[in-house]
């Protein structure tokens, strides 16, 4: 048995949701007609945009609130094949392309993909990043000292607990306080930066830094004088070279002040060499110097991404973790 429910009625021949009266057992039933469905979806209204015609009458069209849908959460679903990406992309052309009762046509959307499948669906509306860009692309490049420390440090360090977190606290923010020194950055209060305040530091100095207290080997009665060999490089992520502590009441001595976090700094140093992470890592224009000075600032990235003559930035990635990564930058 098919059943239905009242969801609105028709007064003075405008259609008004809420059922004031309902129908009695016996009375009749009648059905909609075209003329009814333009009563209930047809009436023009400032906000919405139209996703394509009812499949019941193809000549009216289906409209949404723009308002309503960007600030919830949506989600298209379906299995393999059913044109989850095609909806996707339609519903992205309807919105900035605009329609005659309400022109979105300033609107700018930014599109995270992992697969890169809108490319030929939105190549005309659409400036087109990667990280690996091909044909008619731009490379995408997102500085990392600009995203939030904590989902930065995950990502680089493979995860750290409290107690190892500390010296990377203390040294991104003394690296970050020494750039915000020399530069003079508008808009930033020193007593205010924190390890999230986007200033640039390089993570070659913070690496090389640290892993020198890591493999520092020392001499002396006081166990503070270096056993220095070879200084090493942060340019080119050389490690320092000491002289190999020894047992014995002589030394050299294993450093006392090493915080143990050479596994961490192998895995920092690890992501600094893979070329996957140039985007991020080694972003051009933006990526630091050893003394935290970057050739372009925050403002020319927003530019290239938001000032074109395109209504959607679209980023195309290939690897799920620095997505995850990015999505909570874009978010917050």
């Amino acid at each position: 048995m098919d059943t239905s429910s009242a969801c609105g009625g028709s007064f003075g021949g405008v259609f008004e949701r809420g059922i004031s009266q309902y129908p009695n057992i016996g009375d009749a039933v009648h059905l909609t007609t075209e003329h009814d469905l333009e009563r209930i979806y047809k009436p023009a209204k400032v906000g919405q945009i139209s996703i394509g015609s009812l499949s019941s009458a193809e000549n009216i069209p289906a409209k949404i609130s723009l308002n309503e849908l960007v600030t919830r959460h949506s989600a298209i679903l379906g299995s393999t094949g059913s044109g989850k990406s095609t909806s996707v992309a339609s519903l992205l052309r309807s919105i900035a392309e605009g329609e005659p009762y309400g022109l979105y046509l300033n609107a700018r959307i930014v599109l995270l993909d992992i697969h890169g499948e809108y490319s030929k669906a939105l190549f005309d509306i659409a400036r087109v990043f990667s990280v690996d860009p091909r044909l008619g692309e731009q490379q995408l490049n997102i500085p990392f000292w600009a995203l939030e420390f904590s989902h930065l440090m995950e990502f680089l360090l493979g995860g750290v607990n409290d107690a190892q977190e500390i010296p990377f606290i203390e040294k991104v923010l003394e690296l970050k306080t020494a750039s915000f020194d020399r530069e003079k950055y508008a808009g930033i209060a020193r007593a205010s930066i924190t390890v999230d305040t986007p200033i640039p530091f390089s993570l070659a100095q913070l690496w090389y830094d640290l892993i020198d207290e890591e493999v520092k080997t020392v001499t002396g009665q006081a166990r503070d004088e270096p056993a220095l060999e070879a200084a090493g490089n942060p340019n080119d992520l050389t490690l320092p070279r000491y002289t190999p502590h020894a047992i014995g009441a002589k030394g050299p001595y294993i450093n006392p002040r090493a915080r143990g976090v050479r596994r961490q700094l192998d895995t920092l140093r690890s992501r600094l060499l893979d070329r996957r992470y140039d985007f991020l890592l080694h972003p051009s224009g933006w990526e630091p110097s050893l003394a935290g000075k970057t050739e372009r600032d925050l403002d020319a990235l927003l530019a290239g991404w938001l000032g074109t003559d395109k209504p959607i930035t679209y980023w195309i990635f290939r690897q799920r973790q620095v997505l995850f990564l990015i999505f909570w930058w874009v978010l917050f």
